[in-house]
């Protein structure tokens, strides 16, 4: 990754995905998640997030599910989206009835 992304590995934070087993739930039913990854200082510039295939050895022993670019936008930029989307949704979205769990059937 090093390589393709053009930076050094002190740049890079690479993550295994782990099976956690069961799956967190909320009250309602809704999934939740396990785990969150943060950023450790502003010289990181990119997440990997990958999973191993057992029982392989060859190229494609590893799949890169995600890469996250943390400077992707603009500290403002996000702020502004932020507080935009804070502001428009509880004012002109349409309630709905969460119904994760009853989806399965």
């Amino acid at each position: 990754m090093a390589i393709r992304t053009q930076q050094s590995l002190y740049n890079l934070y690479v993550t295994q995905v782990s099976f956690c087993g069961i799956e967190a739930k909320t009250a309602e039913g809704c999934p939740t998640a396990e785990w969150i990854i943060r950023r450790k200082d502003k010289e990181e510039l990119f997440c990997v997030v990958y999973r191993h295939h057992k029982g392989h050895v060859c190229e494609g022993e590893f799949t890169v599910i995600s890469i996250v670019l943390w400077d992707g936008l603009s500290h403002a930029r996000a702020l502004h989206i932020y507080r935009h989307f804070t502001t428009i949704l509880p004012t002109y979205g349409i309630p709905t009835v969460r119904k994760c769990e009853k989806n399965e059937t």
